[in-house]
């Protein structure tokens, strides 16, 4: 494997040498190091009403993915979790949006799901984070050219973008 391109300066010092990921390193969030999957590996799912409240609601997308594939109840997760990563939660991917121009500039996948790929087509990006609890939807983000935001639904097609959490 490649040793992980990188995007922001680590705040927080590291006793051991980045570990070796074919991922891009984004840096320190929530007391741990980030990588990003390339384009290669990110993919449009379609959420359906399958979601339950199995409180997926932490800052910690590694947590939130590990109740939603303990419920069996997120396609977005178990793909995520079969390549290694996790589905990043809605506050993970707050802080990613910023740096998707830098992200693409070091993604050498040749992979066609970049984030100015996305914006062409107004990207929605799904978050492992539930919302509400008669209904649960999943939140997503969207970004376009003018900005990013969030919301939340179910039934729409939204690409999953695996990161890794390493503490």
């Amino acid at each position: 494997m490649l040793m992980a391109s990188m995007i922001a300066a680590s705040s927080v010092a590291r006793s051991e040498p980045m570990p070796e990921y074919d991922d891009i390193y984004l840096g320190v969030f929530d007391n741990a190091d980030y990588y990003i999957a390339k384009a290669d590996k990110r993919q449009r799912m379609l959420a359906k009403n399958v979601y339950q409240n199995v409180g997926a609601a932490s800052i910690n997308g590694a947590e939130n993915t590990a109740l939603l594939v303990d419920a069996g109840v997120s396609p977005a997760a178990d793909y995520c979790v079969g390549l290694g990563y996790h589905f990043p939660s809605d506050e993970e991917l707050e802080w990613i949006i910023p740096m998707a121009s830098t992200i693409d500039a070091q993604d050498d996948s040749g992979g066609t799901a970049t984030f100015a790929g996305m914006v062409a087509e107004y990207v929605l990006a799904w978050t492992s984070k539930e919302h509400g609890t008669n209904t649960i939807k999943m939140l997503y983000r969207y970004i376009n050219n003018n900005g990013w935001g969030a919301g939340a639904g179910n039934g729409l097609e939204c690409w999953v973008i695996p990161v890794r959490r390493v503490v």
